[in-house]
């Protein structure tokens, strides 16, 4: 079993792949894993859209969620580091968002002098 976090635009159905965060040369390939979505809208524009769960069944989720995750991320020692990524979508998004603060960094810089 593969442990593994995607950050991804909601619309994104298909990952081939997940990219380091920062550093993009470090790339995981996502074929034949599963997904599964693990955000949902809760609230939209001030009311709740779905019951709100009792705390013993929060709780309870919570644990059979935790029992899933290998021991080999859990330990205190030696853990295994759990991988997060993001899509390429995302990291295109993040490419071009720092190639406009770059210019702009850049213009402010001329400005100011």
């Amino acid at each position: 079993m593969v442990g593994a976090d995607i950050v991804a635009f909601d619309e994104e159905i298909n990952f081939p792949k997940m990219i380091h965060p920062f550093d993009p040369l470090q790339q995981l390939q996502l074929h034949p894993y599963q997904f599964k979505p693990i955000l949902h809208m809760v609230m939209e524009n001030g009311k709740v859209l779905t019951g709100i769960h009792d705390l013993l069944t929060s709780a309870k989720y919570c644990q059979e969620q935790l029992a899933k995750l290998p021991d080999e991320y859990k330990r205190f020692e030696n853990p295994h580091i759990y991988k997060v990524g993001i899509s390429e979508a995302l990291h295109q998004k993040e490419l071009r968002s720092n190639q406009v603060l770059k210019t702009k960094r850049f213009l402010f810089l001329l400005i100011d002098d």
